[in-house]
């Protein structure tokens, strides 16, 4: 309602007019009114047809560029009302509100594009990167900053850095890492030469990021110890946070895991303290890959829930998709191969899906690429592929379920195998009944499973014991207890 009375009024309509006539509307069915997604407002809409004949009616009077001005200007109010809260406690709440207006923020957007009001583009690009960002429109983003750019080649310099510092941001995983270095770098030669202080420690960020994925380390920590210097003396503790998540990255990658841990605490810390779901999940993640690598899978796999949970409720795929990758490897190495290719395929499904990369971190790709490998090799290429499909088959919702469930014979998601050779519960099961003599057969009948998974799972058991018969497999049973 509050947005229909400020678009709405106009050539002898007052606001307070528009309830009324909205009501008439709505009587007469031409509008429909109905709950919103909070359940706390009202929301009005138009089928089609109706809205192309007010449209043509606005064109016929001469009004309709007078109305979408208004238009715009209401939503890049609510988008700049919201900006300041999508770093606190209250940015659920403003996320969602975005999220419910996206195709009038959209609308507001290629207009201001198409009739080159560049700086007010800009405007509100800089307001919304965080939605696009936390709610997988990268890509979306990026085409309207690249066309602002190309549209605003004299554009102030402070307006510009703006525009590509977000170009910077939304650049992550859609163009290759030099170009996102190349427009931040840009940005931040422009910051500098205004007193954008904030904006300078965000390109900064960005900068070291990219410079960081080049492998670049000692540039990349130079980059972000200035972005953190800012972002505190600013009093910016969401950007502080987001900065030591980063900056932990260089000892992970040079195995001070330690050190590491102590940047992604102090993060997690201040996330928590203010409220912010975003640097607090990414921390989580980059904390559980470091006291995964000192071997406490058991606290890795509670950080890889927890980020996850978080990265759901704020809706960002993308970074569930790394949590998912992360409890996927840790399912493998419990000796839940199916379970943890399924969730692999998932993962790299959401990935796709939200344009994002995978491998943020070096550590991150080698651990990908190893646990892929060994999945492969103990199912074979048939089972291996068939639940990859199933994975990438599953939504969001489903694929969180399935990461959650715990294990049929242990309570935590991470507790290695207690049984010898690393073999998993049903593994141990298929191989006490064939060591008692049991055809492949029986023991489907037995285990009510079929023939073809008992064989699979004889295939894992002899590449994990080394052994390629069934003799060997039963002196091995004889020799651990098993039988």
């Amino acid at each position: 309602m509050e947005a229909a009375e400020a678009v709405g009024a106009g050539r002898g309509i007052e606001e307070e007019d528009v309830l009324d006539l909205l009501s008439r509307l709505v009587d007469k069915s031409l509008v429909v009114a109905e709950a919103d997604g909070s359940g706390e407002e009202l929301r009005y809409r138009m089928l089609e047809p109706v809205r192309q004949y007010a449209h043509e009616k606005l064109e016929e009077d001469g009004e309709a560029g007078q109305v979408r001005r208004r238009h715009t200007a209401w939503f890049l109010g609510l988008a700049e009302e919201a900006e300041p809260h999508f770093t606190g406690y209250r940015q659920l709440v403003w996320l969602e509100r975005l999220e419910r207006e996206h195709d009038n923020l959209r609308a507001a957007m290629r207009r201001l594009l198409e009739e080159g009001e560049i700086q007010t583009a800009v405007r509100l690009a800089w307001a919304m990167w965080f939605l696009w960002r936390a709610h997988g429109y990268q890509g979306e983003g990026y085409r309207y900053t690249k066309e602002a750019l190309e549209k605003g080649s004299a554009l102030p310099t402070g307006v510009r850095a703006k525009a590509l510092c977000v170009g910077s941001l939304m650049a992550y995983g859609l163009e290759s890492t030099e170009r996102m270095k190349q427009l931040s770098e840009e940005s931040i030669a422009l910051f500098r030469r205004t007193e954008e202080r904030s904006g300078l420690a965000l390109a900064l960020g960005c900068a070291g990021v990219a410079t960081l994925q080049q492998g670049d380390t000692e540039r990349a920590t130079a980059l972000l110890e200035e972005c953190l210097k800012l972002y505190r003396e600013t009093g910016n503790r969401w950007g502080a946070s987001a900065a030591l998540s980063y900056l932990g990255l260089v000892p992970l990658g040079r195995g001070d895991h330690a050190q590491a841990a102590r940047y992604f605490e102090e993060s997690l810390e201040i996330s928590r303290e203010i409220g912010d779901r975003l640097s607090g999940y990414v921390s989580l993640y980059s904390l559980a890959l470091s006291v995964r690598a000192r071997g406490d899978r058991g606290r890795a796999a509670q950080l890889y829930v927890e980020g996850l949970k978080l990265a759901v409720e704020m809706g960002d795929k993308a970074n569930a998709a790394y949590c998912l990758e992360g409890l996927a490897g840790l399912i493998a190495e419990r000796g839940e191969p199916e379970r943890a290719a399924r969730l692999f395929g998932a993962s790299e499904a959401l990935l796709e899906a939200a344009g994002a990369p995978r491998y943020a971190q070096a550590q991150a790709r080698t651990l990908y690429e190893s646990a892929v490998e060994a999945l492969r090799s103990r199912l074979g290429d048939e089972a291996f592929g068939g639940a990859w499909a199933e994975g990438r088959a599953m939504t969001l919702e489903q694929a969180v379920e399935y990461a959650l469930k715990p294990p049929p014979t242990t309570p935590g998601l991470a507790v290695p195998p207690a049984h010898p050779a690393g073999l998993s519960a049903r593994e141990v099961e298929v191989l006490k009944l064939v060591a008692k003599g049991l055809t492949n057969a029986q023991v489907a009948q037995e285990l009510f499973i079929s023939p073809h998974t008992v064989s699979r799972h004889l295939n894992s058991i002899y590449g994990k014991l080394g052994f390629s018969s069934r003799a060997g497999a039963t002196r091995f049973a004889a020799e651990h207890g098993l039988l």
